[in-house]
């Protein structure tokens, strides 16, 4: 009996704790029909779930990489815009780029005309080198010649001068073809150094031009902007906003495969598995029933909210079709789990019992109240195992008898 009677409290504690994340249980309604009296009939269980529209996949829209780590939003298309391809979905701020532009500019123009000027000094210098190094070639041929001069022509000291005079002619013309091999190995190394400087202040441009060219993205296909939430805040981004690279901005969903993402509330544990057919319905679209079947469950409840006492089991809900014309990520559904039924069993309303009762009771019409057996309920209904026939009239359990 106690375990009959915690059965129906679960039950209809799943009405009464029906929250945007939690659960509750619905039937359809025959009372309308049987009145308030005990009838032969199938006890159905139904979760009620409220969620919300997820893609399956979705292309993310992150900060762009750039020489400054965090960027402010300086424009942002609004959430839920239809884009097409090339469209603009956000402009970073590129003051502290466009800032340093002009200067690094400047810096390329110094940078090359550095390398013209070392350019011209490595000319006049090579030029100054090679004439030099020609004066002592031609001086070199002739002492040569002088020293060729026969022996009996000449006397002995002015020949061991002529000699002399070849000998320091040679070590002239070496030590002037030496230089200029040392002028030149040295012009190389400065244009060298000038290039360099002028490729690394010609990079440090690109590299601000690039930046400046991604901090304005475009859409890279068509969809729906959806714009992402703040990190910290608990709101969506908005213009203004101080973000970081790689953190996604927006997203670009494929609405061709969506999931329903909803949450079962701690309370009613156990009430929903896996593999349960469900029959979404659109709060936009309420004339449409989208049917599925429950995908996954988390393990652990997690709150509602960042203080908030409610916690949730996550669910995931995968809908057989889906209608791209309709469904927009972030749209409320509400979620009805069909927890399966039990057939050919005797109920009885609700509104006439009094599940309070130790054991609980049913109002009769005219006659007082009955001791009851029960066994599980739904929002509406009991099944009674013991205590009243099909075709018992009943009372409404608060009200006077009739």
């Amino acid at each position: 009996m106690r375990r009959t009677l915690l059965l129906c409290l679960l039950s209809g504690s799943a009405l009464a704790l029906t929250t945007g994340c939690g659960g509750s249980v619905a039937v359809d309604r025959p009372g309308t029909t049987h009145g308030l009296a005990a009838h032969q009939g199938t006890l159905h269980h139904r979760v009620l779930l409220t969620g919300e529209i997820h893609p399956v996949e979705a292309l993310q829209v992150r900060v762009p990489e750039t020489p400054q780590w965090r960027v402010k939003i300086q424009w942002l298309v609004a959430d839920g815009t239809p884009v097409k391809a090339g469209d603009t979905l956000v402009e970073f701020d590129n003051t502290a780029f466009a800032s340093n532009l002009e200067e690094q500019r400047l810096a390329v123009l110094r940078a090359s005309q550095t390398l013209d000027r070392q350019r011209a000094q490595n000319r006049e210098t090579l030029l100054k080198a090679e004439i030099e190094v020609e004066r002592r070639r031609v001086a070199l041929k002739k002492a040569e010649l002088d020293a060729g001069i026969p022996a009996s022509i000449v006397s002995r000291r002015d020949l061991d001068e002529l000699r002399l005079a070849l000998e320091r002619a040679r070590s002239e013309y070496a030590k002037a073809t030496a230089s200029l091999q040392a002028a030149r190995t040295t012009a190389a190394a400065d244009e060298q150094v000038a290039q360099i400087n002028l490729a690394k202040a010609r990079r440090a441009v690109e590299t601000t031009e690039t930046a400046i060219a991604a901090l304005v993205m475009r859409a890279p296909r068509d969809g729906i902007a959806v714009i992402a939430d703040h990190p910290r805040e608990g709101r969506k981004l908005q213009v203004g906003d101080t973000v970081w690279v790689t953190l996604p901005v927006l997203s670009l969903p494929d609405l061709s495969r969506v999931d329903v993402v909803t949450g079962l509330s701690d309370v009613d544990d156990g009430l929903v598995e896996v593999g349960m057919p469900v029959r979404c319905t659109l709060d936009a679209y309420p004339d449409t029933a989208y049917p599925g079947r429950v995908t996954a469950i988390g393990p652990v409840a997690q709150e509602a909210a960042g203080s908030s006492l409610r916690r949730a089991f996550p669910v995931t809900v995968a809908l057989d079709d889906a209608d791209p014309q309709r469904m927009v990520p972030g749209m409320s559904v509400k979620v009805e789990v069909d927890a399966g039924a039990e057939r050919g069993v005797l109920l009885a309303p609700r509104a006439a019992l009094d599940l309070a009762s130790r054991p609980p009771r049913a109002r009769l019409a005219g006659s007082g109240w009955r001791d009851l057996a029960i066994g599980p309920c739904n929002a509406l209904e009991c099944a009674i195992t013991d205590g009243l026939t099909d075709g018992d009239l009943l009372a409404p359990a608060g009200g006077a008898l009739p």
